[in-house]
């Protein structure tokens, strides 16, 4: 999740809502390719 573009309700939400099974990775950057490393960076952990 992405919280420099989207630290509001939902992102809220989201995190009390979600199955605690499944992981949340988030990350303070902006745009794709900082997802795409930090998906890359957990997925290699």
């Amino acid at each position: 999740m992405a919280t420099a573009s989207a630290k509001d309700a939902a992102t809220g939400f989201i995190e009390a809502n979600r199955p605690q099974h499944l992981s949340l990775i988030l990350f303070m950057n902006k745009g794709n390719a900082s997802m795409l490393r930090e998906i890359r960076q957990y997925l290699e952990s």
